[in-house]
């Protein structure tokens, strides 16, 4: 099964006031019912809200605060260079790195590197228009490689 937020998430800007705590809610259920949780990492480069720059705060607050049971969460790995994954700059890929230390401090998350090498060519060949906050596929590439590789990882159970 897959567990995803729908459109129309709420916020009201503070760290537990947004509908995404759901996620964490969604990661116990998954392992209450003796499955495997792998978790989608928001990600953004283009997020202009600086909670929400590189790592989200709210994949933090709900894998780390919310989830009180083990999730795998699926990192870009950026060594085999993709177009899209060519966009994401070298400040980015270090703040990156530094959130990701940080919240793999919790014990609970296990994480697994995922190459984005091919994954453009799958992503701009979707049938569905790629969109988030607005912003497609070349204007926030993170965001659409941390789904990417999510999706890669949720395909390796099979």
């Amino acid at each position: 099964a897959i567990i995803t937020q729908g459109p129309g998430n709420l916020g009201t800007g503070t760290r537990w006031g947004f509908s995404g705590t759901g996620v964490g809610e969604a990661v116990n259920a998954v392992n209450a019912l003796e499955g495997a949780a792998i978790a989608l990492l928001r990600m953004s480069n283009a997020d202009a809200r600086e909670r929400h720059v590189g790592l989200s705060h709210h994949s933090v607050t709900a894998l780390t605060r919310v989830a009180l049971s083990p999730a795998t969460c699926a990192v870009p790995d950026f060594a085999e260079q993709d177009e899209l994954s060519g966009l994401i700059d070298a400040p980015m890929r270090a703040l990156l790195d530094h959130q990701l230390s940080e919240l793999f401090s919790c014990e609970r998350l296990a994480r697994a590197d995922v190459s984005t090498a091919g994954l453009s060519r799958t992503l701009s060949d979707s049938p569905v228009g790629l969109r988030t906050m607005g912003r497609g596929l070349r204007e926030d590439p993170l965001a659409f490689l941390a789904a990417g590789v999510a999706g890669y990882a949720a395909a390796e159970l099979f």
